[in-house]
């Protein structure tokens, strides 16, 4: 390979660039497949691909982002975001203790 080397260490490919810093270890597993991008050993993007019911489709999962990709084309994509606008809601120790105007709970 001109642009650099590979090898297996372990059930797993690494590939070492002459180009640039950057490594990429690729890890086979019977549903997945896993891909870590490397500098000076650590890992500074991981990229998950789930395969699918055929050999058309799978999934691609980066970071918060999870791609659906048909036929190799992107056909749906979810971003996870963090919602600091929801506040925990405290119980109603009245409204529980009082449900059907007893004080009893169920009946």
């Amino acid at each position: 390979m001109k642009e650099g080397e590979v090898t297996n260490i372990n059930d797993v490919t690494v590939i070492k660039s002459k180009n640039y810093d950057c490594d990429i270890w690729v890890y086979k597993y019977d549903d997945r497949q896993v891909y870590e991008f490397k500098i000076e050993g650590s890992v500074f993007l991981r990229i998950e691909d789930k395969f699918g019911s055929n050999n058309y489709n799978f999934t691609r999962i980066i970071k918060n982002q999870t791609f659906i990709i048909y036929n190799g084309e992107i056909i749906f994509k979810t971003v996870e975001k963090p919602c600091k606008f929801i506040n925990k809601i405290g119980k109603d120790k009245k409204l529980r203790n009082n449900l059907w105007g007893g004080g009893g709970g169920w009946r």
